[in-house]
């Protein structure tokens, strides 16, 4: 493992945090579990929602397994 794929797999995992945290944090506000807020970040996250508006963001920020 590079650097620059540590750099990376730290960046996704803030983002990833950050997203879980902050829909938890609403979902919560809205008086929902705030796990399912957690799952929806997640989800908007995938290839449905951020792959559909920012496929390159998507591509930098999770890129394809090199095997």
């Amino acid at each position: 493992m590079t650097a620059i794929d540590t750099i990376r797999l730290l960046a996704a995992l803030a983002v990833i945090c950050a997203a879980a945290h902050g829909c938890g944090y609403l979902f919560n506000a809205l008086r929902q579990p705030p796990v399912i807020g957690e799952v929806v970040g997640g989800i908007l996250l995938g290839p449905s929602l951020l792959g559909l508006l920012a496929p390159g963001a998507r591509a930098a920020l999770f890129p394809a397994s090199r095997r």
